[in-house]
């Protein structure tokens, strides 16, 4: 059985990976593409080294299947990134990160900064160095744009924080917004009243 913090991690994984896949979809051979062939975003010599790994036979990654899809993401960048020790929101960016230009430049950038959105920016800017950047900096472009809409989303949902008033009874009685606001807390005889300080 699978404790708490590993099914909420296990969760954010799975939308990180939703978010990964819209870009790496499918089988792709681009001889531009110095990582050469690919399914899925996984190169075939990371599918080869995973396989062998297993005890299994290699074989071509325009075979691999969703599981082994799922199991590579898991344990070679999302582990590897340290993404499960990080909160959802920058664990989506630097697991993207990860996955598009490799687990040690993903943790390097993240030496800079733990910030989401500056993370972005590093990142970016290290995409445009690059001599490929001609063939994919388009693409790339609009990758990072499009994780950074994922990323304002997620990061909106972690802030809509309640908090939960419970009677001694244990019944729920009241649900109190927190977003990043202090909390002012009055108690008068057996009430306590609960609100959000946005001073």
């Amino acid at each position: 059985m699978l404790w708490r913090e590993e099914l909420v991690n296990l969760t954010v994984f799975e939308e990180a990976l939703k978010q990964v896949l819209k870009w790496e979809g499918g089988y792709v051979n681009d001889p531009r593409d110095p990582g050469g062939a690919t399914a899925y975003g996984i190169t075939t010599a990371t599918y080869d080294a995973w396989r062998r790994k297993q005890g299994q036979a290699t074989r071509p990654v325009s075979e691999i299947e969703r599981r082994e899809v799922e199991a590579i993401y898991w344990q070679q960048y999302w582990l590897r990134a340290g993404c499960d020790q990080l909160d959802p929101t920058l664990a989506l960016v630097v697991f993207d990160a990860a996955v598009n230009s490799g687990a040690g430049a993903a943790l390097k950038w993240l030496a800079q900064t733990r910030d989401w959105r500056e993370y972005n920016t590093v990142r970016l800017d290290f995409l445009t160095g690059l001599s490929t950047w001609g063939a994919f900096g388009k693409g790339w472009a609009r990758r990072i744009a499009d994780l950074t809409r994922a990323a304002v989303e997620m990061d909106a949902q972690a802030r809509d924080r309640l908090l939960l008033v419970f009677d001694e009874d244990g019944r729920e009685t009241a649900r109190v917004p927190l977003d990043e606001a202090d909390l002012l807390i009055r108690v008068r005889g057996d009430r306590v009243f609960v609100r959000p300080d946005p001073a």
